[in-house]
């Protein structure tokens, strides 16, 4: 081919062509960017195809190990498939040391390790750069994940991984992007909850490039419910399909004996012991809507004057929350705890848990209330009802639907029977649905599938 350099395959010399031109513009996304899009699908047609089977070498990629859902998945796949004797890594962003990364502890001891890019690499790369591009309706990705993509592409050329799964949005775009400079044979770009145009920190170059990626031979893209694999199909224009839904896998093996007996725990944390307990465990955020579930709890408790809340959790709604509590006439009933370690222990000893989001993924926390053999009480909000089986395990409302929640709750505290019988149905509905060896076949099916 003309211009190519003597010595060099065509994706070695492709490779180093596109990286000069990412460099160089900084990854334009629209107008002047064409060129750029047709070298990324050029060289992923050009690239190596999947291998049959298992794969030999699986890397993660993810901006942090933080708290969240997500990362919990992504440590019980990495972690199983080690043990699997699949060699697996995790690459990602942080200080060596960050003690918000509660999860590394996990990976280490199931020997997959962590390689991070420090702030000063990323420096180097980007001082390396030019400057954005620009012109009229160019968006651009921001210089400082150009500098990522690229620390990454190097990276995965080096470590020749047969698969990389990125997690969330921003990093399954520049993973799918560094992984297709590389050449790697498949990459997983794993999604979750709905398309981020529902979320304030949506960035209006994701949409293009989920498009460009999925127009490569080895990109697929996942999701944790149905609800958010058909959200994203319709926010790309994709046909039905294009997003395979793995359901997440819980690790129940974790859920032991409660760290306290009923009659302690609900005394330590209500003052009393309360005939029953309400249970809210989620982040404070306007997504969760924690506002509608005070709304809610304080309706119950004014029917209900044996019954106390719980709401545990942070967030940026916080104080807001904690002023809605003190002026609330059953503020003596209303607990508010904060973040909380031992999760199990408050669902355990709970009547009935209940979630008021307005935007959901799978949401952990009804999974683990029912493995808990507690009934819930949920929004129609994103994959929220795929967790349950309505009228069996738990019951639906729709967003923001305060009354119908309170009559829910009330219907569950006042009919005893009915509460044993759907937290038993509920446990073992949980048991045979939400498996991590479940979720780890159907992912590994993901990684070798034509």
């Amino acid at each position: 081919m003309a211009g190519q350099p003597s010595g060099m395959t065509r994706p070695n010399w492709w490779y180093h062509r596109i990286r000069r031109e990412l460099l160089r513009h900084w990854l334009p996304l629209r107008g002047q960017d064409a060129r750029f899009r047709r070298h990324v699908t050029d060289l992923a047609t050009a690239g190596p195809s999947v291998p049959a089977g298992n794969p030999r070498r699986v890397a993660h990629f993810i901006s942090a190990l933080n708290p969240g859902g997500a990362e919990r998945q992504l440590t019980y796949l990495a972690s199983r498939t080690a043990q699997r004797g699949i060699q697996t890594r995790l690459l990602t962003f942080g200080p060596p040391e960050d003690n918000t990364e509660h999860y590394a502890s996990v990976l280490r001891a199931d020997g997959v390790p962590i390689q991070r890019v420090t702030a000063a690499d990323l420096r180097v790369q980007a001082a390396s750069g030019g400057r954005p591009g620009s012109g009229d309706g160019v968006q651009v990705v921001p210089p400082r994940h150009v500098a990522r993509a690229l620390w990454l592409a190097d990276v995965l050329r080096a470590q020749a991984p047969d698969v990389l799964h990125c997690w969330l949005d921003t990093e399954s775009i520049l993973g799918g992007i560094a992984a297709i400079l590389a050449g790697v044979p498949r990459v997983i770009l794993s999604t979750r909850s709905l398309n981020p145009d529902h979320f304030y920190w949506t960035q209006p170059w994701y949409r293009d490039w989920y498009r460009t990626l999925l127009a490569c031979p080895q990109v697929r893209l996942l999701n944790n419910s149905a609800c958010g694999a058909r959200d994203y199909e319709s926010w790309l224009g994709a046909p039905e399909g294009t997003a395979q839904v793995v359901l997440n896998g819980m690790d129940f093996s974790a859920f032991g004996q409660p760290s306290a007996s009923r009659e302690e725990w609900r005394r330590r944390v209500c003052g009393t012991a309360p005939g029953y307990v309400i249970a809210g465990v989620m982040r404070l955020s306007p997504q969760k809507r924690p506002g509608v579930f005070v709304d809610v709890a304080e309706r119950v408790l004014a029917r209900e004057p044996a019954a106390h809340m719980v709401l545990a959790g942070t967030g940026t709604l916080d104080r807001a929350i904690a002023r809605r509590i003190a002026r609330s006439p059953y503020a003596a009933r209303m607990h508010q705890l904060g973040s909380v370690a031992d999760v199990a222990t408050l669902l355990a000893h709970s009547d009935v848990a209940v979630l008021t989001s307005e935007v959901e993924g799978t949401p952990n926390v009804l999974i683990e209330a029912q493995y808990l053999g507690v009934p819930v009480v949920t929004t129609r909000a994103g994959g929220a009802p795929e967790t349950m089986v309505p009228g069996r395990t738990g019951f639906v409302a729709d967003v923001d639907d305060v009354a119908g929640l309170t009559r829910h709750v009330c219907r569950l505290l006042r009919r005893p029977e009915l509460r044993r019988q759907m937290g038993e149905d509920a446990r073992a509905f949980v048991a045979a649905t939400f498996s991590i060896d479940r979720m780890v076949d159907e992912t590994l099916a993901a990684y070798s599938a034509p």
